[in-house]
């Protein structure tokens, strides 16, 4: 989960380093205080097991600096090329 745990305190970590963080994450309560707690960090509500919903919410995002995928694959390309049936889900 990106909004709790690890993924929270590695977004916390580049944000405080002064990267520009976007968080993906099915839970809306964690993203809800992830935003109260670091307005600065684009946050998006997706299931990422919805391969469509997740392509679109990376595209309406604006740049940011760091991907770090907390989701659990293993691809070596960049994330907005990888197809969805690259990745064993």
């Amino acid at each position: 989960m990106a909004s709790k745990g690890l993924g929270r305190a590695t977004a916390q970590k580049f944000h405080d380093a002064g990267a520009t963080v976007a968080v993906l994450d099915k839970d809306v309560e964690a993203l809800r205080k992830l935003s109260t707690d670091l307005p600065e960090v684009t946050v998006a509500q997706v299931d990422l097991l919805d391969w469509e919903a997740t392509r679109m919410s990376m595209e309406k995002m604006e740049a940011f600096d760091i991907l770090v995928n907390n989701a659990g694959i293993a691809q070596i390309a960049p994330f907005m090329d990888i197809k969805e049936e690259d990745v064993d889900l």
